[in-house]
């Protein structure tokens, strides 16, 4: 499951990181919705502050386990 916010697809990011519709773009949806099921999902991958700021209020992921491609925070989340 890929939750990304939707002004960041398409663009380029600090570092070259290229925010690909192909990946990133998709199903449009709330944001509650899409994280419900990233955290239903076996992996997800969680980019914007948005996006991740609520994911880590949720319990999804760890604050511990973001990364940052210039200021836009990024997180992969497995369950083990």
């Amino acid at each position: 499951v890929v939750v990304c916010e939707e002004a960041l697809v398409n663009k380029e990011l600090e570092k070259g990181f290229f925010v690909d519709p192909r990946y990133f773009g998709g199903i449009q949806t709330d944001l509650d919705n899409a994280l419900i099921t990233a955290k239903e999902a076996d992996y997800a991958t969680l980019l914007g502050n948005r996006v991740v700021e609520r994911a880590i209020s949720l319990g999804i992921c760890s604050p511990l386990s973001i990364r940052r491609i210039g200021k836009i925070m990024y997180a992969e989340v497995a369950r083990v």
